[in-house]
């Protein structure tokens, strides 16, 4: 009997235990299905918001128009205009420095990168040359007037008498200082830029007058483009004679037969035939060029530009050369 009975509280022990576990288990079941329902209502709830936020932004920005601006501005000055003309006082006497300021515009430092393939270039050239700033670099282009071509011997003639006075007769001042200089002062190593033209008109006259007076003309010169040989010296023309025309010549030291052309009939154009395959030149051009070893040669070049500019704009005018 006693048996039987330790047997049936044992029993009932055990199924109070399996009871609990299963309570236990129903309880943690639902404790994962309110989690499962309340994570989806979190996060509606979240965008619902954004949303929210999204839609009042979007409203507020609508609201800020140019029209609505302008009336706050305005209504603002309308309430308050005291305010407003003391303080354009204020900002007018702080601007009064303006009036002291000069203004430069240099493309080097304005508009090219310190770090620019073309700024390292510069950089090079100056420490090659031994120079302060980037080179100056001055071009003028002379063209006849009457449209014929530059390399007769009047307007050539006019060209050199240009670049001789362009060189050491053309005197400028300073704007800074007042100092007076020529450019032969301040050309350094590039004064003889534009020799080639000088050498071209010389050796076209002197074979010019040989040929007109029946001499024998030299044989160690060839006056042909673009490479011409001046005195057995080859003298490139491509640099300084642009428009150039070509005909077909042959380079022939005997002189023409005078006796069978009328002597009025020898003029300059049947001569130039006879010692230049040259045609027609349409423009002269120059290079003034200068080292820039201080401020004050970067001073002067600068000033000899803006009086070249008012030479060739305002002086020389009426002339059979245009200057360009």
């Amino acid at each position: 009997m006693s048996t039987l009975l330790t047997k049936i509280a044992s029993t009932s022990q055990q199924l109070r235990s399996n009871f609990k576990i299963d309570l236990i288990e129903n309880t943690n079941d639902n404790e994962c299905c309110e989690m499962q329902e309340e994570l989806p209502l979190s996060i509606s709830s979240t965008s619902a918001n954004n949303r929210a936020k999204a839609s009042k932004l979007l409203a507020f920005c609508q609201q800020i128009t140019l029209r609505r601006v302008f009336r706050l501005i305005g209504f603002s000055i309308g309430s308050y205009p005291l305010a407003y003309v003391i303080a354009a006082i204020i900002m007018s006497i702080m601007s009064f420095g303006i009036y002291y300021l000069k203004l430069e515009d240099r493309v080097r430092d304005g508009y090219t990168p310190t770090t620019s393939p073309s700024r390292r270039e510069a950089n090079l050239l100056r420490e090659f040359t031994n120079s302060f700033g980037d080179p100056t670099l001055t071009t003028l282009m002379l063209q006849a007037r009457d449209g014929g071509s530059m390399h007769r011997l009047k307007y050539l003639e006019e060209a050199v008498r240009l670049h001789r006075y362009f060189m050491d007769n053309f005197t400028v001042q300073v704007p800074s200082t007042g100092e007076q200089f020529v450019y032969g002062e301040i050309c350094g190593f590039l004064c003889d830029t534009n020799i080639v033209i000088e050498y071209f008109h010389s050796a076209l006259l002197e074979e010019y007058r040989k040929e007109k007076t029946g001499k024998k003309r030299s044989e160690s010169t060839n006056l042909t483009y673009p490479i011409a040989k001046i005195t057995g010296f080859d003298i490139h023309l491509e640099r300084n004679f642009y428009g150039v025309r070509l005909r077909s010549y042959t380079n022939n030291t005997n002189n023409m037969d005078n006796s069978k052309i009328d002597s009025k009939a020898i003029n300059e154009e049947i001569i130039m035939k006879t010692i230049t395959n040259i045609e027609y030149i349409q423009v002269i051009f120059m290079i003034f060029q200068g080292q820039v070893i201080s401020s004050n040669i970067e001073a002067k070049l600068n000033a000899w530009e803006v009086a070249l500019y008012e030479f060739a704009t305002k002086t020389y005018i009426n002339q059979p050369i245009k200057l360009l």
